[in-house]
């Protein structure tokens, strides 16, 4: 059996420096490394849910647990063939959407830690999203990234 292991860049988000209360700009792609192939792709509508932070002691800080969530649907390699096998693999359309839920973040200087749970085809398990801060006085960038083992999930990687 061959394994697919994804890897998320989960959370790349622009929040104006000073004002952190809100994400002004989302973004998500993943590779998947299939038996075969390197398999490229965008997220092409992304949601923040519930998301608030504050400064505390210079750094910026979550005042809630907060979400993204991708639609599966908007999950796009520009090639429909891939495409349509990704969606059946990650049981759309009875599981509509990815859902990363994030309950604690720690910053220390450029290094972040979010921790939560990850939510695919149904089934969550637990998430550890080691990131980078960049702050440029204007808006902070937070990048970070994880792979997932889709048979950690129940999923048998599609055939190419």
């Amino acid at each position: 059996m061959s394994v697919c292991i994804c890897g998320l860049s989960v959370l790349a988000g622009t929040l104006p420096a000073r004002d952190a209360g809100r994400i002004i700009e989302s973004d998500v792609r993943f590779t998947a490394d299939h038996s075969t192939k390197f398999i490229h792709g965008k997220c092409l509508d992304v949601r923040v849910e519930d998301f608030s932070a504050d400064w505390t002691e210079g750094k910026p800080g979550l005042k809630r647990p907060f979400s993204v969530v991708v639609p599966i649907a908007s999950m796009s390699t520009e090639n429909k063939d891939l495409d349509s096998a990704m969606r059946e693999v990650l049981g759309y359309p009875a599981h509509k959407e990815i859902r990363a839920r994030f309950r604690g973040a720690a910053i220390e200087g450029v290094n972040a830690v979010l921790t939560g749970d990850l939510e695919i085809a149904g089934k969550s398990r637990p998430l550890v999203v080691k990131g980078i801060v960049v702050d440029d006085g204007k808006s902070i960038l937070l990048t970070g990234s994880f792979s997932v083992r889709m048979s950690d999930y129940g999923m048998e990687p599609p055939r190419l």
